[in-house]
């Protein structure tokens, strides 16, 4: 089974969780406290991904390295089953829990009974990871996909391993889950959210002294992260999802369309940039920029509010698949639209 097919149907790393064939279908309850996982001592060969902070290491006498012309991937295929794993990397920095959805909508495309079967919170080698297995058929073969998936600093990590049941064996399992543990995340330690200087209000976000923005809380959820300078919300009505940066250094203004096309690229060559357009919101002149481009193989949009000035950078960034955008399109306006910037 070529690992690569599976990839480009779904997008989020799976790990492996303590399988039993008498396993409900309900997701099982994760543990109180993550468990801890290190790399094998067998696994010797460190393998660089697109992310110079995410790296992987690897037994070479069970996997083999394929050739891949994807920006962000790399697979590996089995040396004695047909297993093959990926490994997924980009710099947007999604949350874990955004990409197991997006995952998991992905395999439904191919299978609508496609589901997870259980997930938790680990610890690899130092680092928080979301572990999950999701139970799919995989161009009619009935699978099992394992990983783990990571957002933090300097961007996001996934990684995918796919046994096909037939050969869903105790050492095959072991051997996948020697793979995934061997994910090894070097990007800076992140401050708690306890240590952020402004305490976040429903229905409004300080990014900063001199930046803003007025929402709606009923339509958006302001989510727990812990990445400085990064607030982010998902939409309470479907697969949408906004992310705020901000920094203090502020770039050219109008050099910032093709800083943030030229981002994109590096990720998905083929990413357009569809509209761009001046803009001045609440009295401050921003970019108005909409690209289509791929996220992880996921035809999306993202569309925001692009500032930098006397008050640093911000991005506004909204993002959806590409068939739900005009869905949420007013939605993703209304937030816009409520950015403030005092000069």
């Amino acid at each position: 089974m070529d690992i690569r097919i599976a990839v480009g149907t779904a997008t989020v790393l799976t790990a492996f969780l303590p399988y039993s064939a008498t396993k409900a279908s309900s997701v099982t309850a994760p543990p109180l406290q993550p468990r801890l996982y290190a790399k094998a001592s067998t696994s010797k060969t460190r393998i660089q991904t697109s992310v110079p902070d995410f790296v992987i290491w690897v037994d070479e006498t069970k996997w083999k390295q394929e050739e891949s012309d994807t920006p962000g991937m790399l697979t590996f295929a089995h040396l004695n089953s047909d297993m093959g794993t990926a490994v997924l990397t980009d710099r947007l920095g999604f949350r874990a829990e955004v990409m197991r959805d997006v995952a998991l909508e992905a395999f439904q495309r191919g299978d609508p009974n496609a589901k997870i079967t259980s997930e938790e919170k680990r610890i690899v080698n130092g680092r928080q990871v979301l572990a999950f297995e999701i139970s799919a058929k995989v161009e009619g073969v009935p699978s099992r996909i394992f990983g783990y998936s990571h957002g933090g600093a300097s961007g996001d990590v996934e990684i995918l391993g796919m046994i096909p049941v037939t050969q869903l064996t105790e050492n095959n399992i072991a051997d996948v889950t020697e793979f995934l543990n061997g994910l090894e995340m070097s990007d800076k330690e992140l401050p708690s959210t306890a240590s952020r200087e402004i305490v976040p209000q429903p229905g409004n976000l300080f990014v900063n002294p001199k930046v803003s923005i007025k929402y709606d809380p009923a339509k958006w959820n302001q989510e727990k992260v812990d990445e400085a300078g990064s607030s982010f919300f998902t939409h309470s009505g479907g697969d949408a999802y906004v992310k705020v940066l901000s920094d203090r250094t502020a770039p050219p203004f109008d050099a910032l369309p093709e800083m943030i096309l030229t981002n994109a690229q590096n990720e998905d060559p083929n990413a357009k940039l569809v509209l761009k357009e001046k803009r001045k919101v609440n009295g401050a002149d921003v970019w108005f920029l909409k690209l289509d481009r791929e996220v992880h193989h996921i035809p999306m949009i993202v569309s925001g509010y692009y500032y930098t000035g006397k008050s640093g950078t911000v991005l506004v960034m909204t993002m959806t698949g590409k068939n739900q955008y005009s869905k949420f399109e007013k939605d993703f306006m209304d937030f816009l639209n409520g950015l403030s910037i005092s000069e």
